[in-house]
């Protein structure tokens, strides 16, 4: 203990250099190339999602999905909360009922810890809907919230697709 104390005390009168005081053993430089490199993959993965609405691709979306994702749908009845196995087929009866999507996003916050993220985002979803009674657009904003895992090296969604 005392060995450390005086350790501490030398490096503290000479100036020592940050990446030998940190706890990770890490130069401080990577630490910010990390986070920067994390959030830039996190908003490709964004863009890849409103490519994937607009395009109404389910492949594209599904392979964004962990297979741990599952979706409360936000009521108390659970019968149209669904989980990775099932995303396939609720995507493709979403896709059927619009003729065509465009999506905005705005990111409002994004929250890196580890191996695990958060988004908080803003969205105004437009669908195309064609009926008896022609053709007619509808829009949805809202405030939506993705969280996400880094699995085999890639960011995967667990919720909020």
């Amino acid at each position: 203990m005392k060995s450390l104390s005086l350790l501490l005390l030398v490096c503290l009168l000479q100036g020592c250099p940050q990446e030998e005081v940190r706890s990770d053993g890490k130069d401080w430089r990577y630490k910010y190339t990390d986070e920067l490199t994390n959030r830039l993959e996190l908003v490709e993965l964004l863009s890849e999602m409103r490519n994937g609405y607009e395009n109404k691709s389910v492949e594209t979306l599904v392979a964004l999905a962990s297979k741990s994702f599952y979706e409360k749908s936000g009521t108390a009845d659970t019968s149209d909360d669904y989980d990775y196995y099932r995303l396939r087929h609720v995507l493709d009866k979403n896709f059927k009922m619009a003729k065509q999507i465009t999506i905005d996003i705005r990111l409002r916050s994004m929250k890196i810890i580890g191996e695990v993220a958060e988004i908080n985002y803003y969205h105004v979803t437009r669908f195309l809907i064609s009926n008896e009674a022609g053709e007619k657009w509808v829009a949805v904003d809202d405030e939506s919230q993705m969280r996400l895992a880094r699995e085999g090296g890639k960011w995967k969604v667990l919720n909020g697709l």
